[in-house]
């Protein structure tokens, strides 16, 4: 079976947005001519990966960056350690797919830039929703000291 032939349907427990960045992926994957059948499963974890940061960052910004610990101090809430693990393992995964300027850079690839029908451009404007939800409107971060 040919990479052209090959069209893999996004996992049944994908949500909407997880099955928009699937399809884009494998789009961009294609259209860069880096596309293999076994990057299926590395897809699927960066989509995974990208959703799980999508939440935490969600979670974020309903309970705040910070949360109280066992002894009443100020921690870091677990849905901010979440989705900056989260956020790492997708940025890591979509370098290795060839999904980032850097990966395309690397490894030779020429890209038309459009910016409203990007991966990158999804995946920065993605970055900047979460450094207003981690650092409010005005830039200044939210974080306390511990």
């Amino acid at each position: 079976m040919s990479a052209r032939a090959f069209k893999p349907a996004a996992p049944k427990d994908f949500a909407a947005p997880e099955r928009a960045l699937w399809s884009r992926s494998i789009r961009a994957l294609r259209e860069l001519g880096l596309w293999h059948d076994s990057d299926t499963d590395a897809v699927e974890r960066y989509c995974r990966a990208s959703a799980s940061a999508r939440l935490a960052a969600e979670r974020i910004k309903d309970e705040g960056y910070t949360s109280r610990g066992s002894m009443g101090q100020q921690v870091i809430s677990p849905a901010a350690t979440l989705e900056r693990q989260a956020r790492l393992d997708a940025d890591k995964l979509a370098g290795e797919l060839g999904l980032t300027p850097s990966a395309r850079k690397r490894l030779g690839v020429e890209v038309e830039h459009d910016d409203d029908d990007t991966l990158s451009g999804d995946i920065e404007r993605a970055r900047r929703s979460l450094r207003l939800v981690e650092g409010g409107q005005n830039g200044r971060s939210k974080r306390s000291t511990i």
